[in-house]
C-alpha cells in the first residue's frame, strides 16, 4: 500500500511537470516580424494573428521617400542580435521579391502574410548628386537606369563655361575613383555612360561661378543593430 502511494505521488509530480513544461512553451513569445529598410518606423513585431505586407508596412509608419522598387522578405531568419549591413543581405539565401508599385495597386499576389521570423526589407533606392556649374544642383533618385546625359538635363543643363565633368565613383577597393570628361565627351557620349548610386558628378569651368561640390563621401553603409530596435505586438 505505502508503495503504491508513492508511485502515485511520483506520477503526479512528474504529470504536475509536464503540465508546467507545456504552459511554459505555449506562454514563449514568437519570434518577431522585423521590419527594416526604407519605412519610417524600423521595428519588430510579436505577430498573433494572421498578418498581411501591407499593414505591416502601414504600423511601421509607412515608407519614406527613399523606398525602392520592391520589398523583399527573408523567410525565418536568425536576425536576433545581429548588426544587419550590406554583407550581411548579401550572405542570406533566397528572398521573395514584391513590387511597391504592385502592393500599392491592391495586388493581392504583392501582399502575402508574414510569418515569425520573416525579415521584411523595403529597399532603398539609390541616389546620384549633381552639383558644380549646373542650374539646378540637386540628388537624383535612381529608380532606373540613368545616363550622365539625363542626369544633367534632370539639373537643368550645365552653365556657359562649364568645360569639365568630374564623376566620384566608389571602386570595387572602395576607394573613391574620378571620372573626368569634356564638355564634348558628355554630347557625344553622355548617354552611353550609366551612372550608378552614390556617384557624384561636378560640372566646373576655367571660370567657375562659384558653386562647389560640397558632397564629399556620400557612401553610407547600412548599419540596424536588430536587438535595438523596439519590439511591438500585433494581437
Amino acid at each position: 500500500m505505502k508503495s503504491r502511494s508513492i508511485y502515485l505521488i511520483v506520477i503526479t509530480a512528474l504529470l504536475l511537470l509536464l503540465c508546467s513544461t507545456v504552459h511554459g512553451q505555449e506562454q514563449k513569445p514568437p519570434s518577431p516580424v522585423i521590419v527594416v529598410g526604407a519605412v519610417q518606423l524600423p521595428a519588430r513585431y510579436e505577430v498573433r494573428r494572421p498578418l498581411r505586407l501591407n499593414e505591416l508596412i502601414a504600423r511601421s509608419g509607412g515608407m519614406t521617400e527613399r523606398a525602392g522598387k520592391a520589398i523583399r522578405i527573408y523567410r525565418s531568419v536568425q536576425a536576433s542580435g545581429e548588426i544587419l549591413t550590406d554583407d550581411w543581405f548579401k550572405q542570406q539565401g533566397g528572398f521573395e521579391a514584391y513590387l511597391i508599385a504592385d502592393l500599392a495597386r491592391s495586388d493581392e499576389r504583392a501582399n502575402p502574410y508574414v510569418e515569425a521570423g520573416d525579415l521584411v526589407y523595403v529597399e532603398e533606392a539609390g541616389i546620384v548628386y549633381i552639383a558644380g556649374d549646373v542650374k539646378v544642383p540637386q540628388a537624383i533618385k535612381l529608380m532606373e537606369a540613368l545616363t550622365l546625359r539625363q542626369a544633367i538635363a534632370i539639373a537643368g543643363g550645365l552653365l556657359p563655361g562649364a568645360d569639365k565633368i568630374f564623376v566620384r565613383r566608389q571602386g570595387s577597393d572602395e576607394r573613391r575613383e574620378t571620372i573626368t570628361l569634356s564638355r564634348k565627351d558628355v554630347a557625344s557620349r553622355g548617354n552611353e555612360f550609366a551612372l550608378q548610386a552614390n556617384d557624384v558628378v561636378c560640372a566646373q569651368g576655367k571660370i567657375s561661378i562659384g558653386r562647389g561640390c560640397p558632397f564629399g563621401d556620400v557612401t553610407v553603409e547600412r548599419k540596424v543593430n536588430v536587438d535595438s530596435l523596439p519590439l511591438r505586438a500585433v494581437r
